[in-house]
């Protein structure tokens, strides 16, 4: 017996009658669910720490995570300049994966929200020739693309991608961007943002009384 044959003419058009297979072109045809967009973490803010920064310390410089993880006004900064470099998707690839990490046990989930994120990565930064395909090794999209078809796939799906991407950003793009004038300017751009909300907030406190 012929094992390659045995799959051509007997497995696979089975398969292709099956519903396993017709739920996998539909995902295909439509990876990205509409109600993903929906779900957006708010706006986070150094100056909300117990301890804030101060501002006017002229020797002030903001780490890796301070940027990427905990300012949301840096973080855009810092997207900016990665998609000036033409790598601005790696970075929106970690959020993608983070954010599917922390809904992946969330009650109230929509049924196969962790299915649905999971293809929308793949599709959007894995598959190959899509516009924001990332940087890593076909071994890392064939592990994951194998669990594509899963009814619940593992919270820790994309912790090999994750830790490639992050190494890519701290090692290459964060180490080039502390050395730019985009860099050295985060301080004065934190403080004219926080001066506006100030502002903003003593204006409505005027209107009200």
């Amino acid at each position: 017996d012929n094992p390659i044959l045995t799959v051509e003419n007997d497995i696979f058009p089975r398969f292709r009658r099956s519903e396993e297979f017709r739920e996998m072109c539909n995902y295909m045809e439509n990876p990205i669910k509409p109600y993903l967009a929906d779900i957006r973490k708010p706006p986070q803010s150094l100056m909300l720490r117990e301890s804030p920064p101060d501002l006017n310390d002229p020797t002030l410089r903001f780490t890796f995570n301070e940027v990427v993880l905990e300012d949301s006004i840096l973080c855009e900064e810092f997207l900016t300049y990665l998609d000036k470099n033409h790598c601005g998707e790696t970075l929106r690839c970690l959020f993608e994966i983070k954010q599917y990490k922390q809904r992946h046990e969330v009650k109230g989930a929509e049924k196969h929200e962790s299915r649905d994120r999971a293809f929308a990565i793949y599709f959007r930064f894995l598959n190959p020739g899509s516009a924001e395909e990332v940087s890593v090794h076909s071994n890392e999209r064939h592990y994951i693309a194998q669990f594509l078809a899963s009814e619940n796939p593992p919270k820790e799906l994309f912790d090999r991608l994750e830790h490639t991407l992050l190494a890519q950003i701290k090692d290459q793009q964060w180490i080039k961007y502390t050395g730019t004038a985009e860099y050295a300017n985060l301080v004065g751009i934190l403080r004219e943002k926080v001066a506006e909300l100030q502002g903003r907030q003593t204006s409505k406190s005027c209107l009200i009384q």
